[in-house]
């Protein structure tokens, strides 16, 4: 027996935070392991302990097919393979000789939303249980428990839960549910539910966990609220105690209104003005330690309490990624850039999903993702994390023309179909070059293909035209529109243009993996395919007399420049445009692709003075200086204040300004060439490799200085600095100038 044939149960209410209890007796106890599934969420305990420090288990998934649901946008595909993960505890510690208890509270999670009102509602299922227990005893004989419908259940304290909206507790019906104690008079016996139809799958990436703890600071009274601010913008929850016997309600939320009432607006409410981040309880005048919402996580730095509680703290949550680098210099725009990346990636990873916001959508949309995935790598240790990603990606292409969502997990959301789904090609791309590890694009080479032909399918005269019929087509997002849009408020970059230069870029980059890896590719097949795209883009969209693409709008030539099109004028177009402009006016791509290209040419002024700017409206100084702890969505501030996509261009802290760059995947050899910019002052940091720690620090005293790099075992390359080159080897050096 086992998981796999175990049958699913459920409450016979169909009620949103079921408790399941199982009692068995078992003695002389040598090891016990659990495979357990609660969808949409779980807590386990054993004997009223919890089996793990995990929150929001099992991660989310695409649970099954979706073509025909209510989604904003219609969903026709047939994905290639829907998922359920279940998880695995060793429970041999919690258990004792006699009679022991299982018992699991399910909360909705994203298995049984039926108010997201974003995309549409992806209503699966109530919440259901299956679990397999092995228990093997000093006597050599196994044990097996399993879910059935033996198992008691019946209703908890949480009277609704919704990812979105928040929890409600009514704390009259808070009983010891875990003590093996509790009477179970009130409990009916579950009934069989239906089996997911997603693959069952044993989960063995990074989890969930409460990472740190904020103490909020009282700020004063607005309105007969207590008014909290945590001084940075979190995910997490709110816990306390309390014996207040009224109703108790916590709102959240990122910034204020002037009258300092709490703006509702940047996590979502101009698209439903009636969705607060909320949690309520409903108090008995006992006394209840540890209150909480059990199964949402909230995005907020600014909440309010009505009622009365004690010892508040937040929980701050978030998937289990550890940062592996460091960043600071003479700049504090910079260093400021770099801190706010961080809190704003680690905000948006929850079930090993890199996710656009934390709070208005948080689904793992392909366009942000993709853009800072080679970023994330520099900054944290995400190799496991992408790997169930990635998964994600293809278990929601579709079978028949390969095309690849939006989001991943599929849950709806707009988007196009070059910035978003081709990070299927993206992501094994920038994986390989980074951790030198060829998997994903070996094992997912034939999806990339797929993908490729279904680009395909969207040209006419080889430009990208379309997507699905019915959904969006969109190019670059979140751009200034002053001066880049007709009147009519089209943009002067056009999506097909920005698709079709995604498309070459995907040619150049499969080319250049099979070059690298020998995958057998049609190269010759690739390569003319990949011309009939650059010619109709210059065909299309570049102007002879100026070497201009697109007029020059929204760093038009960048993306041209990045697939090799364009002349001298085109790169000196660019450069006179930006390194004058204080700012920027770009969006989700443009930003990544500008500064990028600016980089690779060496163009470093220009890019020190573009990410250092505090340009109103236009930059990173602007939002810091406005006291953002995140990035936002858009640089006037507003929608999202916890957005990930410009931090695309990060890396370039230190691959520009520290100019640690991969000469070959996996950092096997380096080039380290820093930029030399007297305002960048001081500056050191390091990143952390397959191969361990390279780090460089550059000191300036004057015009002279020294320039110290310290490279792992295993790892050589070549030192460039003020026209001199010298070869690297492992170890620590000093270069003086």
């Amino acid at each position: 027996m086992s998981i796999f044939n175990a049958r699913w149960i459920s409450e016979k209410s169909g009620c949103e935070a079921p408790v399941f209890r199982k009692k068995f007796t078992v003695r002389d106890i040598k090891s016990a392991v659990i495979d357990i599934c609660g969808l949409g969420w779980f807590e386990l305990y054993i004997n009223g302990k919890p089996a793990s420090e995990n929150v929001f288990e099992p991660a989310v998934a695409t649970y099954e097919q979706l073509n025909g649901k209510h989604t904003q946008y219609p969903i026709r595909d047939i994905f290639t393979n829907p998922r359920v993960y279940f998880c695995r505890y060793d429970i041999t510690a919690l258990l004792k000789d006699g009679e022991n208890l299982l018992s699991a509270q399910l909360g909705n999670g994203w298995f049984n939303q039926t108010r997201v009102l974003n995309e549409g509602t992806f209503y699966i299922g109530v919440p259901r249980l299956a679990f397999s227990v092995r228990i093997e005893t000093g006597k050599g004989e196994t044990l097996e428990i399993e879910s059935g419908t033996d198992v008691k259940a019946g209703k908890s304290q949480i009277v609704e839960n919704n990812v979105y909206y928040g929890e409600k507790h009514d704390l009259h019906l808070t009983d010891d549910f875990h003590d093996i104690c509790f009477s179970e008079k009130n409990f009916d016996c579950a009934v069989e539910a239906k089996r997911p139809d997603g693959e069952l799958t044993l989960f063995d990436y990074p989890a969930e966990k409460v990472i740190r703890r904020i103490i909020p600071k009282y700020i004063g009274t607005v309105n007969g609220k207590k008014l909290y601010d945590l001084g940075e913008n979190i995910t997490g929850r709110l816990k306390f105690d309390t014996s207040y016997g009224g109703k108790i309600i916590i709102e959240h939320a990122e910034e204020l209104n002037p009258d300092r009432t709490l703006d509702f607006y940047t996590v979502g409410c101009k698209y439903t003005p009636w969705r607060i981040q909320t949690f309520e309880c409903i108090g008995d005048a006992l006394p209840h330690k540890d209150v909480y919402a059990h199964f949402t996580w909230y995005g907020f730095r600014y909440f309010t309490v009505e009622g009365e509680i004690e010892n508040l703290v937040c929980e701050v949550i978030h998937t289990d990624i550890k940062r592996t680098s460091d960043f600071k210099c003479g700049n504090e725009v910079l260093n400021g850039l770099y801190d706010i990346y961080i809190r704003t990636q680690l905000n948006n990873i929850h079930g090993c999903v890199p996710s656009d916001c934390p709070h208005r959508e948080r689904f793992g949309y392909t366009g942000d993702g993709q853009i800072t995935c080679e970023t994330a790598m520099h900054v944290f240790d995400v190799r496991e994390m992408y790997k169930k990603w990635m998964r994600d990606i293809i278990d929601c292409q579709d079978v028949n023309n390969g095309h690849v969502q939006h989001t991943a997990p599929f849950f709806g959301g707009g988007g196009g179909p070059s910035g978003w789904g081709g990070a299927v090609i993206v992501l094994p791309y920038q994986y390989y070059k980074f951790y030198g590890d060829d998997s994903l694009v070996k094992k997912y080479l034939p999806n990339m293909l797929h993908y490729l032909s279904y680009m395909e399918s969207r040209c006419e005269n080889a430009v990208v035209v379309r997507e699905e019929n019915g959904g969006w087509f969109t190019g670059d997002w979140a751009y200034i529109e002053e001066g880049n849009v007709d009147k009519d408020g089209v943009a002067y970059l056009t999506p097909q243009f920005v698709n079709t230069c995604y498309l070459i870029k995907f040619y150049d980059r499969l080319l250049e993996l099979d070059g690298l890896l020998k995958l057998g590719l049609e190269r010759e097949a690739l390569k003319r395919k990949r011309e009939a795209h650059a010619s109709a883009v210059v065909e299309k969209y570049y102007d002879e007399a100026t070497g201009d693409f697109c007029r020059g709008f929204l760093a038009a030539n960048a993306y041209a420049l990045d697939i090799g099109l364009g002349d001298e004028r085109t790169l000196n177009r660019l450069v006179e445009k930006y390194d004058g402009a204080g700012g920027f006016d770009t969006g989700i791509f443009g930003t990544e692709i500008l500064v990028r290209v600016l980089a690779e040419r060496r163009y470093d002024d220009a890019v020190f003075k573009l990410l250092s700017s505090r340009k109103e409206k236009r930059s990173f100084g602007y939002m810091l200086d406005s006291g953002a702890t995140t990035l936002w969505e858009y640089w006037d501030g507003k929608e999202s204040h916890c957005h990930p996509m410009f931090g695309g261009c990060v890396k370039t802290l230190f691959t520009t300004f520290l100019g640690i760059r991969v000469a070959s995947a996996g950092y096997r050899t380096v080039e380290i060439s820093p930029c030399d910019i007297e305002a960048l002052g001081d500056a050191e940091g390091y990143i952390t490799t397959p191969r361990g720690k390279i780090s460089v620090a550059i000191k300036r005293r004057g015009n002279r200085g020294a320039v110290t790099v310290e490279l792992p075992d295993g790892v050589g390359g070549t030192f460039r600095f003020r026209g001199l080159e010298a070869p690297l080897e492992a170890g620590k050096k000093v270069f003086e100038f």
